[in-house]
Order: structure tokens, then C-alpha cells, then sequence
């Protein structure tokens, strides 16, 4: 049985946008052979970062959204 499609709009989380565009800018930038595995890095960096207190991403969405949690 097929299922119609619908004009559903998702919400996107907030900030989840930004890290998309920075990563698809990072690898098209970087041009890795395995894209996975750099992508896996890249979190990992922005992730050590937010640990740190220097991820930019979170602080725009902290800055937009003082609700906003990690």
C-alpha cells in the first residue's frame, strides 16, 4: 500500500541548520576520501570545543534563545 506524501513541514532543531552548513562547507572545503570519518572528527572537534566554552554554535543559539539547552 502506498503511503501520500503530504505537505508535513518538519521542525528543524534550533542550530541544526548552522552545523549542517558548516559541515557540508568543511567537506566540500577539505574534499576528504572518507567523508564519514572526517565528518565523525568534525563533531568530535565541535564537541571538545563546547566543552571548552568556544563553540559558536551554541553560543548563537544561546545568544537567540536564552531558553535554548545543550
Amino acid at each position: 500500500m502506498a503511503v501520500p506524501f503530504s505537505n508535513t513541514k518538519l521542525r528543524v532543531p534550533q542550530g541544526f541548520q548552522t552545523l549542517l552548513e558548516m559541515l557540508s562547507r568543511e567537506v566540500l572545503r577539505d574534499q576528504p576520501k572518507n567523508v564519514y570519518e572526517f565528518a565523525a572528527d568534525y563533531l568530535d572537534g565541535l564537541v571538545a570545543r563546547r566543552v571548552q566554552g568556544q563553540d559558536r554554535i551554541f553560543g548563537l543559539c544561546m545568544h537567540q534563545n536564552p531558553g535554548f539547552k545543550k
